[in-house]
């Protein structure tokens, strides 16, 4: 049967119920760490001595290191470059009626400047705020297919964008949504007012840069 003990709060001693003369106690005549305990008749000395620990008690657990957040999408304001590779994304002749292409321009003139409606999913152009980034006319979008402008409009899948796969300096792809492409120039190396922007494989294609 299991034994039961008291605790006497005089002597901070554990002594076995209905037989009040014993008490628990360490084996030997002093306390160590590797001592079995045992039950003696109740003697003086801290070996018979007992206290209360609470749960919560001892050494405060060091906290786990917090998993750093997330990389923010960027969602500006108002109007920036959307800088790729030695350029910027530029409205050709900075002429913003519909079905003007994109091409890899310099970052200098208010043509390049766009704004992220995070809400909306579409990429504004500052020339004219009722015109926005879409891919291709109306085909279904493909590796290679050219980006141009159009009337915003956000029922249309071919000017939903996304922000994904942010770098801790901020850099960021342009995926169309519901695809696995993104938004990039032509090619591996920038041509300055020559490449197109165009769709790749999101797996192929550089991040962007807000400047």
């Amino acid at each position: 049967s299991n034994l039961r003990f008291t605790h006497n709060g005089g002597t901070d001693q554990l002594r076995l119920a209905g037989k009040s003369n014993y008490c628990l106690t360490n084996r030997g005549t002093s306390p160590n760490p590797s001592d079995t305990i045992h039950m003696k008749i109740c003697g003086n000395g801290g070996r018979y001595i007992f206290t209360y620990r609470s749960q919560g008690s001892g050494p405060t657990p060091t906290p786990p290191t917090p998993t750093p957040p997330s990389p923010t999408p960027p969602s500006p304001s108002g109007f920036s470059y959307l800088a790729t590779n030695g350029g910027c994304i530029n409205v050709r002749d900075s002429n913003a009626r519909n079905d003007q292409k994109l091409v890899l321009g310099k970052c200098s003139v208010p043509n390049q400047e766009w704004s992220v409606d995070s809400t909306a999913r579409l990429i504004r152009t500052r020339l004219d705020s009722t015109k926005c980034m879409q891919a291709g006319r109306t085909a279904a979008p493909r590796t290679g297919t050219k980006m141009r402008i159009a009337r915003c409009n956000g029922s249309n899948s071919l000017q939903q964008f996304t922000v994904k796969n942010v770098s801790t300096s901020g850099r960021f792809q342009l995926q169309l949504r519901n695809t696995q492409l993104c938004v990039d120039h032509r090619g591996d190396n920038a041509n300055i007012n020559t490449d197109p922007i165009i769709l790749k494989p999101c797996d192929q294609a550089g991040r962007l840069e807000l400047i």
